[in-house]
Formats: C-alpha cells, sequence, structure tokens
C-alpha cells in the first residue's frame, strides 16, 4: 500500500483485522443481489427504449415544421400569389351554376373555397396584409 510509516497502535489493529475471519455472504444474498442487478439492468434498457422513441418523435416534429415552413414560403408554382376573385363574383358564379341554392348559401360556399386556397391550412402573417373584400363578406355571412 503506501510507504509512510504507521503508527504501533496502528499496526496493532491492522494486524487484528487481517488475522480476522472473513464471513462468506448467504446464498440468500446472492439470490436477492443477482435479482436486483437484472432489474435495474432491465430499468436502463427501458430507459434506453423511452429516449430512443423521444429521439425520433422529436425529429420528426422538427422534420414536420421545416417542410411546413418550406411549403410556407413558396406557393409551389400555383401562382396564388396573383390577383383574387372576389368573394360577391363567386358567389355569382356559384349562383348562375347551382340555381336552386340560395344566395346566402352560395355566398358562404363561395367564402369556404376562398379559405381553401391556401397551400396549407395556416395564415400568412405579414404586416401589410389587410382583408376588406373578405371582412365585409364575411360582415355579410354573418348577418
Amino acid at each position: 500500500m503506501d510507504d509512510f510509516p504507521l503508527p504501533p497502535e496502528l499496526h496493532e489493529i491492522e494486524r487484528l483485522l487481517a488475522a480476522r475471519e472473513r464471513q462468506q455472504p448467504l446464498p440468500e444474498m446472492k439470490q436477492r443481489l443477482l435479482c436486483s442487478v437484472r432489474a435495474e439492468l432491465g430499468r436502463s434498457q427501458v430507459r434506453s427504449r423511452w429516449a430512443f422513441a423521444v429521439a425520433v418523435a422529436a425529429s420528426v416534429l422538427v422534420w414536420l415544421n421545416l417542410s411546413l415552413c418550406a411549403t410556407q414560403a413558396t406557393d409551389c408554382g400555383l401562382g396564388l400569389g396573383g390577383p383574387r376573385q372576389p368573394v360577391e363574383d363567386a358567389a355569382k358564379q356559384i349562383h348562375q351554376l347551382v340555381p336552386d341554392l340560395p344566395q346566402r348559401e352560395a355566398l358562404r360556399q363561395a367564402v369556404l373555397l376562398r379559405g381553401a386556397t391556401g397551400v396549407i391550412p395556416s395564415p400568412r402573417l405579414s404586416a401589410n396584409y389587410i382583408v376588406v373584400g373578405r371582412s365585409d363578406a364575411l360582415k355579410q355571412l354573418l348577418n
């Protein structure tokens, strides 16, 4: 062990400890110890499975977020940023195609069609985005 000298009383204690008979653990203790080790190893495997599942879920969420951002940034060649037909004109066309449909229902359908023309169902947020025609048509529809 160490090379420094011990006092005489510590030499005596060391000699007594070395001469002492060592006891073997009970057979039941061996079984308890093995069961405890197996249980702890099982817990760590379950933790690693959950960690894997969490990592997969996080990567899927990041991928979805990036794909939604990319989709929002482009119109995919559909020309959605161009001039749009007023809701009232669309309602008139719907009413001409289906004369039995009430004017109010045609206006409702036109508002629904206008809302469904975006690439994804989330609003485009910009500081200069003013919706005058839509708000008027929506007020008419609700009144």
